[in-house]
């Protein structure tokens, strides 16, 4: 007799404001008109913004290099796999 088992994977994980993010995460503004990239500080995004969706968050941020709205956001995980979001 054969046993099947099924396999469970883990549930998908919903961020969607800054407090969804956990310590060791990384979000990153990449702008598609220049290709300009910089790492966000979550903790002063925090402090301003509170838990602020990441919807809202990226329609308040524009590139630093070329001026243009609004960047993509990537989100890092903590095994350093990348996760673009925030559309």
């Amino acid at each position: 007799m054969t046993t099947i088992t099924r396999l469970r994977l883990p549930r998908p994980v919903t961020i969607r404001t800054l407090g969804d993010l956990g310590e060791q995460n990384q979000l990153v503004a990449h702008c598609p008109k220049c290709r300009h990239s910089r790492r966000l500080d979550l903790d002063a995004l925090r402090g301003r913004y509170g838990l602020l969706s990441l919807r809202r968050l990226r329609a308040r941020l524009r590139c630093t290099r070329c001026g243009a709205r609004p960047p993509d956001l990537i989100h890092v995980f903590d095994n350093g796999a990348p996760f673009r979001g925030g559309r």
